[in-house]
């Protein structure tokens, strides 16, 4: 017989069963959801904090990059006026070289194959003035040499600003677009 303690016991039970079944649903489901979004939101973090520090090292990488092909390019441009330079010049282009193998795989890895292949072209560049400066071919009398360096500016300036568009447009090292490699 149906009493209404039983009744009310009954309703209680059912009641206090969705409750539970509720609650359980309710905190797997929703601890579900916030361990991916999180995981997804870390992930992302992850990503940002990587192109940052890619961004600042391809700045770092540009700097230097520029300032050693400045300074070689002002020697050379120092040996055309005074030829006693040689020495400042042969000493300065030995730090260029120890250094060249190392950049000229940094600016493939950061600014892509283009900007590799510019490097490359103004390195041959230097070696063949270089070569002609040891051999005493045009210093002091063959304007020449003075042709060649002012070609080679203007291939660094050409290659400065192709790292530097690439450094606006925050499209270097992993996050480099494929078409732009």
């Amino acid at each position: 017989m149906i009493t209404a303690n039983n009744l009310k016991y009954n309703i209680f039970k059912q009641d206090l069963f969705k409750i539970l079944v509720s609650f359980l649903l309710l905190s797997c489901v929703g601890g579900g959801l916030t361990s991916y979004w999180q995981n997804k939101q870390s992930f992302y973090q992850a990503q940002i904090e990587q192109q940052k520090y890619e961004r600042e090292y391809a700045t770092t990488l540009f700097e230097e990059i520029s300032k050693l092909m400045e300074k070689q390019l002002s020697d050379f441009k120092m040996i055309i006026i005074d030829s006693a330079l040689i020495s400042k010049c042969k000493a300065d282009y030995l730090i260029w070289n120890e250094n060249n193998t190392r950049l000229r795989a940094l600016t493939k890895k950061y600014f892509g194959e283009s900007a590799s292949g510019s490097f490359i072209f103004i390195d041959s560049q230097f070696k063949t003035l270089f070569e002609a400066i040891k051999l005493g071919k045009g210093v002091n009398s063959d304007s020449d040499l003075g042709t060649k360096v002012y070609s080679l500016e203007l291939e660094i300036y050409k290659f400065n600003e192709q790292l530097i568009a690439d450094l606006l447009s925050e499209n270097v090292g992993n996050s480099r677009s494929e078409t732009n490699q």
